[in-house]
């Protein structure tokens, strides 16, 4: 008997495939809670349709010991009162974050805050215990180093920042190789790179976050159009994540999301480290 449909020769099931593909890595690479990852999964798959999924997930979350109530209430999530405030907020991202390709449109600036507050911002105050961080901005001016002074009691760990705005600013702050900037640009992986060294460097921290970008509106070429960002998380035993990355948005969008961008990839890099040493 020949299947009706198969994901590998239909296109519209090759699509499926790898939208769900790429969203169920993101939410298992994650850090959060593995019982909140496979509430997420659960609903992905809902929102996608796919019942062979949906009957896994609800299998393997029954298998763990959660209770019937709450599975079968994660599609009715807004009005269950089942679920913590960190698990809707997850819930929350899943769904929105699942939604985009056919919505066109940005996971929604309340719901990202609302991760934020339940999960980035405390597992980085958690790690961040016991070291020594600096920061080294160009486009977001300071706004990663507001984000860890936000965390009550970040005077323990957060040992300063530099807004090295001009070039100018990230060779004498940062010590960054003018040479550098010249054969590469200043928004640019290499530059990244040198700004967390001098953060390193000229605070005697064993953390950096550096970033360096093109915010808009103008500035933008065809080769790095605005919304253009780099990125560097610099541990002191060499453990570093240098990206690139092209955000959407107008010109405070760009500086936010790189902030979070920025805070997503420290967590990360904290967490390996973590992991590591055990």
């Amino acid at each position: 008997m020949e299947p009706r449909f198969t994901l590998t020769d239909n296109a519209l099931g090759a699509t499926f495939a790898k939208r769900f593909g790429n969203t169920s890595m993101v939410i298992l690479q994650s850090t959060l809670p593995k019982a909140t990852q496979d509430l997420m999964m659960l609903r992905v798959s809902q929102i996608n349709g796919c019942g062979w999924c949906t009957d896994v997930h609800s299998k393997d979350l029954a298998a763990a010991g959660e209770p019937a109530v709450r599975i079968n209430l994660v599609a009715a999530w807004r009005e269950a009162s089942v679920f913590s405030e960190a698990e809707r907020a997850a819930l929350a991202l899943a769904e929105e974050g699942t939604r985009l390709a056919d919505a066109h449109q940005g996971v929604s600036d309340e719901t990202w805050a609302q991760v934020r507050k339940h999960y980035d911002d405390d597992q980085i105050a958690a790690l961040l215990a016991g070291r020594w961080i600096a920061t080294a901005e160009s486009c977001t001016a300071g706004l990663v180093a507001a984000r860890l002074t936000d965390i009550p009691g970040s005077s323990a760990y957060v040992a300063g920042g530099v807004v090295s705005y001009s070039n100018e600013a990230k060779s004498e702050l940062l010590g960054v190789d003018p040479g550098l900037i010249e054969t590469h640009g200043a928004v640019s992986e290499p530059v990244a790179d040198a700004m967390a060294d001098g953060a390193l460097r000229r605070f005697s921290a064993d953390t950096a976050v550096a970033i360096t970008g093109i915010a808009g509106p103008g500035g933008g070429t065809e080769d790095k159009p605005v919304g253009t960002v780099c990125f560097c998380v610099k541990l002191a035993d060499g453990t570093t994540d240098l990206r690139t990355m092209r955000l959407p948005g107008n010109r405070s969008d760009v500086r936010e999301r790189s902030t979070a961008v920025a805070m997503h990839l420290l967590r990360r890099a904290l967490t390996q480290s973590a992991a590591a040493v055990r």
